[in-house]
């Protein structure tokens, strides 16, 4: 019977991870990352497919967060551009879309001050407006 449970459960776990693969299409990445209260914290890094990435900044609590964009063609890391939450309240999302050179890598930077929290997805292709 464990055998049974085990090998049931197994199946769904690897159909699950197929299914979530299989949504995104060849090359396209998500990462995300999240700080509570006053910390820092970086994505995973990415690849850029020549074409529009998006970057996506949600706070929840008494939150305010900021996210840097940063890229990197050769040697050394460059910020591309910046997101605050300066304009939403609690559970508000800002979004932004930033040309992601193929060939590049790309990271996003979190800083989050207050009570709350605040989580950022970078995706290599013009993913959701909200996660």
């Amino acid at each position: 019977m464990k055998k049974k449970i085990m090998s049931v459960t197994l199946a769904g776990l690897l159909s699950l991870t197929f299914a979530v693969s299989s949504a995104l299409a060849a090359g396209d990445q998500v990462v995300s990352t999240g700080v509570t209260g006053n910390n820092f914290s970086s994505t995973a890094i990415i690849d850029g497919q020549g074409k529009n990435g998006r970057l996506t900044l949600k706070i929840s609590g008494d939150a305010y967060g900021i996210t840097s964009l940063s890229e990197k063609c050769s040697k050394s890391w460059v910020s591309k551009g910046l997101l605050n939450t300066n304009s939403v309240t609690n559970g508000g999302v800002v979004t932004a879309n930033f040309y992601l050179k193929s060939g590049c890598q790309y990271k996003a930077d979190l800083y989050g001050t207050g009570d709350g929290q605040a989580t950022v997805w970078l995706y290599n292709y013009n993913g959701p407006l909200s996660p």
